[in-house]
């Protein structure tokens, strides 16, 4: 073998060695910036996301408080988001609700229907399904069925329903709409008045 020949062999391997070494490095430096990307979209799904009370406008991070059908708060829980940050939160927008409500009663027409009782939360369920509300003298309209409700045009579907005692019980959706993706919805019923309300607007009985 000439000496030509043999340089030739040499400057060969040592030509492969460092492309090997290239491609393992490359391959290498590949694996490290995943990991960080991983890292990084990791930490950015643990960030804790903020809300603000609809009652005093508090930043909190918490699911929200609630009351419950005996009176006491609760911590919603998850997949729920609330949006009153405390106990007093709580019960302040619960009274807030039934003076509207009770205002709203004063100025519509209805008759009151005294012999109605839920005695189960499946009654709650069977009182409203193929119902449908209108608000007084407003445009909003919720159309309840076995898988939900139509509330002017956005679906939602049953997360609970609650009897509260007598005549009134509790519901709460949750929003199937792509523009709503997180949306939820408590609504109080009462059998009596024949109404819906989220506590701001009252809707009657078709």
């Amino acid at each position: 073998m000439t000496n030509f020949m043999k340089h030739s062999l040499t400057a060969l391997a040592l030509g492969f060695f460092c492309i090997l070494f290239w491609a393992t490095s490359e391959t290498k430096k590949s694996e490290n910036n995943e990991a960080t990307t991983t890292e990084v979209a990791a930490t950015e799904t643990e960030t804790t996301s903020e809300w603000t009370c609809d009652v005093c406008k508090t930043k909190f991070s918490h699911n929200g408080i609630e009351i419950d059908r005996n009176g006491d708060c609760k911590t919603i829980e998850e997949p729920l988001q609330g949006f009153l940050c405390s106990c007093e939160c709580a019960k302040e927008a619960r009274k807030k609700s039934d003076q509207t409500y009770e205002e709203v009663l004063e100025k519509a027409s209805y008759q009151a229907d005294n012999d109605c009782e839920f005695q189960s939360d499946n009654d709650v369920l069977m009182y409203l399904i193929g119902k449908s509300f209108t608000q007084d003298g407003g445009s909003i309209t919720i159309k309840f069925d076995e898988s939900g409700a139509n509330i002017s045009g956005l679906q939602y579907q049953w997360m609970s329903y609650t009897s509260l005692g007598g005549y009134k019980g509790k519901v709460k959706l949750s929003s199937t709409d792509p523009s709503r993706p997180n949306g939820t919805m408590t609504l109080y019923v009462s059998c009596r008045e024949k109404s819906v309300t989220d506590g701001q607007i009252v809707l009657f009985l078709n």
